[in-house]
């Protein structure tokens, strides 16, 4: 097994590069606490521009997956960083994509306010995350995946293809345009049975542009409790709402 907590892996660039790569390997378990894999694209002030690509981060394991605490990000973004000690500092719009990043295990576990993120802030679009649990996976206690947008380019696709069940409880998948011109993104989910819980969120949903997409695809189920949601809305005065599309034998959705 390996154990990667508190610990910081960075492959990111702030120059026209693209980002380099992470790639770990199990034979047991991967428990990732308190620690930062970076392999992202950053633009920082007026003297430097990012046209790169951030990296790519890969995660297996032959038993499970943990990613676990606040604090603990898995990312490959192409972002906006200011740096503050520049006198009359600005930002500049990076242009490259936001990156990939892999997580495959038998089982998937991304809790405790944990994030994996492939975000963009510029004019490229948000990158991809693909998630592949031979069982189960479960996303729990404010936990996130996101692949959102805020700038110029269309948020990134989150794709999670599970042999057995998912799980959020209070988490949250996010592809969201968050008050930018870009589109939302995409989340594909496919699993036995798909459980939102305890104001579980699936967001695709655009403050000023299009909505993206969802697509459920659940052999069982797909049960929706306590204030949990699934939206592709836009709230853009001239903009299209997404789409969502569910595939199941059985959709159930209770307040309590």
């Amino acid at each position: 097994s390996v154990d990667a907590s508190r610990s910081s892996l960075n492959a990111s660039t702030s120059a026209d590069g693209n980002g380099g790569s992470i790639a770990i390997r199990s034979g047991d378990q991967l428990i990732i606490r308190e620690g930062r894999f970076d392999a992202s694209s950053s633009s920082l002030n007026v003297s430097t521009s990012s046209s790169g690509n951030a990296g790519r981060i890969t995660l297996q394991a032959n038993d499970r997956i943990v990613v676990d605490g606040e604090g603990t990000s898995i990312r490959s973004s192409s972002q906006v960083e200011s740096n503050q000690s520049a006198h009359h500092a600005s930002n500049t719009v990076p242009t490259g994509d936001g990156g990939e990043i892999s997580l495959s295990a038998n089982q998937i576990e991304i809790r405790d306010h944990a994030s994996i993120s492939a975000d963009t802030q510029g004019e490229g679009r948000g990158g991809t995350i693909i998630i592949s649990p031979g069982n189960d996976m479960s996303l729990d206690s404010h936990a996130q995946i996101s692949a959102v947008t805020s700038g110029l380019g269309r948020g990134g696709t989150i794709s999670i293809d599970a042999g057995r069940d998912v799980e959020l409880d209070a988490g949250e998948i996010n592809v969201r345009s968050y008050r930018a011109r870009g589109r939302a993104g995409q989340i594909n989910l496919s699993a036995r049975s798909i459980l939102l819980d305890n104001q579980g969120v699936l967001d695709a949903t655009s403050d000023e542009s299009q909505g993206g997409n969802v697509e459920l695809n659940a052999a069982d189920l797909v049960m929706l409790r306590r204030n949990s949601l699934i939206s592709a809305a836009s709230k853009g005065r001239d903009s299209d709402d997404g789409n969502i599309t569910i595939g199941t034998n059985f959709l159930v959705a209770v307040p309590s």
